[in-house]
């Protein structure tokens, strides 16, 4: 499966990081959307799961040793399944965890576009 950026007009679903960082006014973060949004006429959209992680706090401090980083692995599949049923990409700091994902979809599965916002 390929991992490729996303075109200018990509619809963008916002992985955890990236909308903690957005509710936090990281500058980068604030400067990505306000170019996606002037761009895109519209702001990131947000998965379920984003919503739900951000809501109990899973960051890696709260995982660690805990055994819940098989979940969020789990989880961040869920946002690639969004992603990918509705022709989205994925604006994420996680850029390796996003294409180990990507490796093992299959072939038939169309392209996981990826936004890499960092600062």
């Amino acid at each position: 499966m390929a991992v490729e950026p996303p075109f200018a007009n990509t619809p963008l679903l916002l992985d955890t990081d990236v909308f903690t960082d957005w509710r936090n006014q990281r500058p980068h973060i604030i400067s990505a959307i306000k170019e996606y949004s002037k761009r895109t006429k519209s702001f990131p959209m947000q998965a379920a799961i984003t919503i739900f992680e951000s809501q109990f706090g899973f960051d890696s401090e709260s995982i660690k040793g805990s055994g819940l980083s098989t979940q969020l692995m789990k989880e961040r599949g869920d946002i690639v399944a969004t992603a990918l049923a509705h022709n989205y990409g994925v604006a994420t700091r996680n850029q390796r965890d996003f294409e180990l994902i990507g490796q093992h979809l299959p072939p038939y599965a169309p392209v996981l576009y990826l936004a890499i916002w960092k600062s």
